[in-house]
């Protein structure tokens, strides 16, 4: 059987071929290896990508310790507990349920597109302001008030952590703004994409442990984990041909039948061999080439290299 010139395929008869494809199936259900995929969360970084921003996150870990060391005269140990993806609208729900005690300070780039926050929790919000003021440790409440003052000073050492993120290797020129309590001060799409780096942060000869965590879009750190989305535009016509390149490599199973016939139950079983079953087509008539359960060709049978045969007389379409 000889290849037309013609590439194209109608869409009944791609609709026939692909049908026959997927019933085709496979018996070894061993040989198929799937990945699940967490649809609802995002998945903008691989795991080379998220290796790299690991190592990105403990560098800006010793560069706030050592900033906290200078602003309170005594040693801080900084360790990275986690880097994790998430979609604006979860933060959304964490700050009206289990986050409203948080503190928040955002912070923005030179042209004062919104770029990310610190988040900082009551009883660490308290502990900290208290180091300033010469107090003893903060009370675990995490329902006090601070005052004005307390407040400002710290929103200073929050501050401090958004100096090291933009004095970074990669240089992201960032501004803090605004300092606020028990809502996330910004609003982003739900799907917007987001990642979280968080920090405790351990004083030397104090056993207390505080924590903080950096949100920020998932595109602005794109540069540390060496990944940038391309932006690619295709056109109809590229679209159709790479499809159509996929479908001319299925494999389709085509059955030829010359012909079917009705005996009754009796009749089958006194056949013999030698016997004659007259079937329902005359000897001119084309028999028929089905892929799936249709018959998308008919044609005469033949015989190739020792091998039966079918020559195409006619392409068949779906009614």
């Amino acid at each position: 059987m000889s290849a037309s010139d013609d590439n194209s395929l109608s869409r009944k008869r791609l609709q026939q071929l692909m049908a026959a494809a997927r019933a085709q199936g496979t018996d070894d259900d061993s040989q198929i290896e799937a990945v699940e995929h967490q649809w609802h969360k995002p998945n903008c970084f691989s795991t080379a990508q998220l290796k790299k921003l690991d190592n990105f996150t403990r560098k800006l870990g010793r560069g706030i310790s050592a900033q906290f060391g200078e602003f309170y005269h005594n040693d801080f140990d900084v360790t990275v507990t986690g880097i994790s993806q998430h979609f604006a609208e979860e933060f959304r729900k964490k700050a009206a349920g289990d986050e409203q005690d948080f503190y928040y300070l955002e912070f923005s780039d030179e042209k004062n597109r919104w770029q990310g926050l610190v988040g900082i929790t009551g009883p660490t919000a308290a502990e900290w302001a208290s180091k300033l003021l010469g107090g003893v440790s903060a009370s675990e409440d995490s329902s006090i008030k601070l005052s004005q003052l307390e407040e400002s000073l710290l929103c200073d050492v929050v501050a401090l952590i958004v100096r090291v993120l933009s004095d970074s290797s990669v240089n992201f020129n960032l501004t803090s703004g605004d300092f606020v309590r028990g809502r996330l001060p910004f609003d982003l799409g739900e799907n917007q994409e987001l990642c979280r780096l968080a920090f405790d942060f351990k004083e030397s000869g104090s056993e207390k442990t505080t924590q903080a965590y950096l949100l920020a879009p998932c595109s602005m750190l794109q540069a540390v984990a060496g990944h940038e989305r391309k932006k690619l535009s295709f056109s109809t016509e590229q679209i159709s041909s790479a499809m159509l390149d996929h479908v001319y490599d299925m494999p389709v199973a085509v059955t030829a039948r010359l012909a079917s016939g009705v005996l009754t139950f009796e009749e089958l079983m006194n056949l013999q061999a030698g016997d004659i079953v007259l079937l329902d087509r005359k000897v001119d008539e084309p028999m028929e080439v089905i892929a799936g359960d249709k018959t998308v060709l008919c044609g005469r049978p033949a015989k190739s290299a020792g091998r039966y045969a079918v020559v195409v007389t006619q392409v068949c379409d779906e009614n």
